[in-house]
């Protein structure tokens, strides 16, 4: 039977019945119990000859045998070992212990269990290899360590295996090949490493594969490109290298979700992408992709994620920048990320006819000139706005205030000049805010105090003038205030020296990288 499983574990062993009771099973539970903390066997108070078997806690017995056959024991705070008792809970068809607090290891004795289809241990401390008797085995999601044993390939019913978030190391076994039911492949955030078998190829009905964090190394592997049947591909942050090939909308005609940055690949991004209609999450940070970001991705209508962001895209030259006036047309964009690369031209006005759903645009660390768009206010759901270390010379729009959700505003290394416009006190929910390394010329806005959550104040490195206002002091969830290297004279407020109780020893001592220039008093 093939299983459909959806739970963290499933497991279904071939072994011969034996006779156990329901009276087994009480007992077998009452052991499970007894391995647990006192303070865990409490919450399974109900356990205990007063309570009819089928009325305790989490337990679930089928209506004919009145057996055992479920057990549901998930965010129950529970501490303590898996008894091997529970290998005597013969019917057992489903068991959940996840979200709580077990440690040791899996006993084997789970391997008696022939009848059980889903076991949910995930959001535990378990450690340990994974049980060689495991059979059909589809996610263990713990603190596993070792080798993947060879015996897993001999699992053809399974539908989903997870194993991320242990500490497998080695290499994914060849015989994984075997796995010729599998769906859903996910060994993220492991210490595996080497090439990727052409076993893999094998796996023509696996719709999600998740390779992230590893050590995985080798050219994009051949395997991969054969299963046509992929909607999710993410294998981020390894070691992969080579060119991706051009005919990749042919070999990925579904895939949804496409995550490949962190690694060594290189070359350009193949315009074939365009074609995949279906594609959702596009995304090659951190790699090394040269050329242009090709303007048939405006067609790509049901994007919400696209990342370029750490590679060395574009030519220094003004047409950089003309593929972002065909995402206009993007109606669920909200992260767009092309930060670091070699973009030139002046900042578009296209950008603030992006899609309004947009919370992430990341264009920093370009060579882009120019002026923000006057209409910037126009991206109503803004989250985060980066264009820091670029060459910026326009002046601060007002309608940056209007980003009521703005949370991080990032403009410093540019050559802004002008006034910091009041309306930035308007930015109700920003938490960091970094100006630094401008020309910014005038007083701090004291409209800066209204900005209740405001944690990082980056103003140092410009040519502001006047005193620090006292609203701005008064702010009190301000973590960190950088207004060195400026021309601030007067007082620093009392009150905000008393409240964080910095130590000053001199006129010229910088408080809090405050940088004043030989203030008449300062706080004791």
């Amino acid at each position: 039977m093939l299983l459909q499983v959806l739970a963290l574990h499933t497991l279904v062993f071939c072994c011969q019945a034996s006779t156990f009771t329901d009276q087994t099973d009480k007992q077998a539970l009452l052991e499970f119990q007894s391995n647990l903390s006192p303070n865990s066997r409490v919450s399974l108070a109900s356990w205990n000859e007063s309570f009819d078997l089928c009325n305790w806690t989490g337990v679930t017995c089928a209506r004919k045998h009145k057996r055992v056959s479920g057990l549901n024991l998930s965010g129950m705070k529970l501490t303590g070992v898996i008894s091997p008792s529970i290998g005597n809970l013969s019917f057992l068809t489903s068991v959940s212990l996840s979200h709580n607090s077990f440690h040791g290891s899996i006993p084997p004795e789970v391997g008696k269990l022939f009848r059980l289809q889903h076991l949910n241990l995930s959001n535990n401390v378990l450690g340990g290899g994974i049980p060689l008797g495991l059979s059909n085995c589809s996610a263990l999601l713990n603190n596993l360590e070792h080798e993947i044993p060879s015996e897993l390939a001999s699992l053809s019913s399974l539908v989903l295996l997870s194993l991320r978030r242990n500490a497998l190391t080695g290499k994914l076994p060849a015989s994984f090949g075997n796995l010729t039911s599998l769906e859903r492949l996910d060994l993220a955030y492991n210490r595996m490493e080497g090439e990727i078998h052409e076993s893999m190829s094998r796996l023509t009905k696996i719709k999600f594969l998740r390779l992230a964090k590893k050590k995985f190394s080798g050219v994009f592997p051949p395997a991969i490109y054969n299963l046509s049947s992929l909607l999710f591909l993410s294998i981020p942050t390894n070691s992969f290298s080579g060119q991706l090939r051009p005919d990749v909308d042919l070999l990925f005609p579904n895939i949804q979700v496409l995550f490949l940055g962190g690694n060594a690949f290189k070359g350009q991004i193949p315009s074939s992408l365009a074609n995949i209609t279906s594609l959702r999450e596009f995304d090659i940070a951190a790699c090394d992709m040269t050329g242009s970001i090709p303007l048939s991705f405006g067609r790509l209508h049901n994007l919400e994620i696209l990342g370029f962001s750490y590679n060395s895209l574009g030519s220094y030259s003004s047409r950089d920048l003309d593929f972002l006036g065909s995402l206009n047309n993007y109606t669920q964009l909200q992260h767009l990320g092309v930060g670091y690369n070699r973009l030139g031209g002046k900042m578009p006005h296209a950008i603030s006819n992006l899609p309004n759903r947009l919370t992430y645009l990341f264009l920093g660390g370009n060579f882009i000139s120019g002026s923000i768009p006057h209409d910037i206010g126009n991206l109503e759901s803004l989250q985060t706005f980066k264009v820091e270390q670029s060459l910026l010379t326009g002046e601060l729009p007002t309608s940056l205030g209007m980003l009521s959700r703005l949370g991080r505003l990032q403009l410093q290394s540019n050559m802004m000049p002008g006034e910091i416009p009041p309306s930035l006190g308007n930015l109700s929910m920003i938490a960091e805010l970094y100006l630094y390394n401008n020309s910014f010329k005038g007083t701090i806005p004291s409209t800066l105090g209204n900005c209740s959550y405001l944690l990082y104040l980056g103003l140092d490195y410009n040519m502001l003038h006047g005193s620090i206002r006292q609203e701005l002091m008064e702010a009190r969830s301000l973590v960190s205030l950088n207004v060195s290297y400026n021309n601030l004279t007067g007082d620093l407020p009392r009150e905000r020296g008393l409240r964080v109780g910095f130590p000053v020893a001199e006129c010229l001592t910088m408080v809090l990288e405050l940088g004043l220039r030989c203030c008449e008093e300062l706080p004791s």
